[in-house]
């Protein structure tokens, strides 16, 4: 795991900050697709599909937040973190209302919001080194 936060460190931005925006891009891209032209490569339940983006959207943003925002408390990140990304699972749920064939759905919701979770706990036991140094 050293080598993993040496080489973050380097250069966060490259290799922190561009995986979670083009990770975010790729869920908003994909939620914004009709309900009707959906390719399903991927036969999971719509609620593991759920579940997966927002746990490894949870990854790619706390490791963002780590090796980027070096001078914040770690409660902070968390509640910072958790409360954004429990945010942005309801506006997904709400913008998917205004895209044909999709529909607003509370366990979807409750499938991003327990993947927030689950990334959250499996984010700290990952990065547990790196944040005790801090």
């Amino acid at each position: 795991m050293n080598r993993y936060y040496k080489f973050i460190q380097e250069n966060p931005r490259k290799y922190a900050l561009f995986p979670l925006i083009a990770y975010w891009l790729l869920i908003f891209t994909l939620t914004t697709i009709p309900g009707n032209y959906h390719i399903d490569r991927f036969h999971f339940s719509d609620k593991v599909k759920h579940f997966l983006a927002f746990y490894f959207l949870t990854f790619f943003y706390i490791q963002f937040l780590i090796f980027y925002k070096r001078k914040i408390k770690i409660s902070h990140l968390f509640f910072l973190s958790f409360t954004i990304l429990t945010l942005y699972a309801g506006f997904d749920e709400i913008h998917q209302m205004y895209v044909p064939h999709r529909s607003a759905d509370i366990y979807d919701f409750l499938a991003d919001f327990f993947g927030i979770c689950l990334g959250f706990v499996t984010t700290a036991i990952i990065f547990l080194n790196y944040i005790k140094k801090k």
